[in-house]
């Protein structure tokens, strides 16, 4: 985090924002976990009335690494006064190796700002989509994929397959490909397995193809959840 010589009016005011600042409503859904989650549009509707009051306004800049595959969004919050304070969160876009398509860099931006803002802005929700879904109250600053590039790395190699269970919905076809997605994503089967259960959610070797496939869309969309289980 970087911040002007003096922060003493920025300070202020942005007490006083955050004391009449309402949380982020939750106006999203995860399919997969039937979950609502407070979007980007969420968090922007419940800072702009106190940040207007208060003097303050923030901006935000995306930057993309291509050589790293890394993409950056820088936060800025802004006083009246000139003050302003700034931090950075990055992540790859992308399932473990980076995805540059327009597609999915815009949706990893987009993923940024969210976490970047409501991080910097101080401003509450009752839960996002990685929270409800690892089962914790409350909301910790960013992790996982959203974290200093610097400090960024995810296992290359494929996650083994687990053992044919008896009884098993898939097939060993299936079970390898299911597993070698989720090495993609630096993740092992046991670990994305023990998350299911504590979500209360079938083990991915009990639930159909369409499930496994929304669930790996799922993680795709949230790096956290990912640096979680990766970790």
């Amino acid at each position: 985090m970087r911040t002007s010589e003096a922060v003493n009016e920025l300070a202020a005011a942005l007490a006083s924002a955050q004391a009449c600042m309402g949380p982020a409503l939750k106006g999203a859904r995860n399919p997969h976990f039937r979950s609502t989650y407070a979007d980007l549009s969420s968090v922007v509707e419940a800072i702009r009335e106190p940040f207007t009051a208060n003097g303050l306004a923030w901006v935000q800049a995306p930057a993309l690494d291509v050589e790293r595959g890394v993409v950056t969004v820088t936060t800025r919050i802004l006083h009246t006064s000139g003050q302003w304070v700034e931090a950075e969160v990055s992540a790859v876009p992308g399932r473990g190796k980076a995805d540059l398509s327009p597609q999915s860099v815009g949706s990893c931006i987009t993923y940024l700002r969210r976490y970047g803002l409501q991080a910097l802005a101080g401003c509450p929700s009752a839960d996002d989509d990685a929270e409800t879904a690892m089962g914790r109250g409350g909301r910790p600053a960013p992790r996982g994929g959203a974290r200093s590039s610097s400090s960024m790395s995810r296992p290359s190699s494929p996650a083994p397959a687990p053992p044919a269970a008896s009884g098993a919905r898939w097939s060993d076809e299936e079970r390898a490909r299911f597993c070698a997605a989720l090495g993609d994503l630096g993740l092992q089967y046991d670990a994305v397995a023990a998350y299911c259960e504590r979500v209360k959610r079938p083990r991915p070797s009990s639930m159909g193809e369409e499930r496994r496939v929304q669930l790996l869309a799922y993680l795709e969309a949230t790096p956290d959840v990912v640096a979680e289980l990766g970790g």
